[in-house]
């Protein structure tokens, strides 16, 4: 549906943020995103149609981050390192 809550791409976006120390940078760039279509670029001298492209691209971006954060999270829940695995299942048995 167009009013459902996930991005063009097909990303669904965690509202909470991911459990890390760091600040989520995601949560940040959005409204910057959004602010710039908003706004047009094209005061900075930008074509209007010029800065849309280019809110569609960090939109893009951010996606596209979006995803390989979720990756490296699952890569890091599966349990690691080839290192771990060999400390749990020592080769000789």
């Amino acid at each position: 549906p167009a009013d459902s809550l996930a991005p063009a791409g097909g990303v669904s976006r965690r509202a909470q943020p991911d459990l890390v120390g760091w600040p989520d940078l995601r949560e940040q760039a959005t409204p910057a995103i959004q602010r710039l279509a908003e706004l047009g670029v094209h005061a900075r001298g930008l074509s209007l149609e010029e800065s849309h492209r280019l809110a569609a691209r960090l939109a893009e971006i951010e996606q596209d981050h979006a995803l390989w954060r979720e990756r490296w999270h699952h890569s890091r829940r599966r349990g690691g390192t080839a290192r771990a695995a060999r400390r749990r299942r020592p080769r000789g048995g």
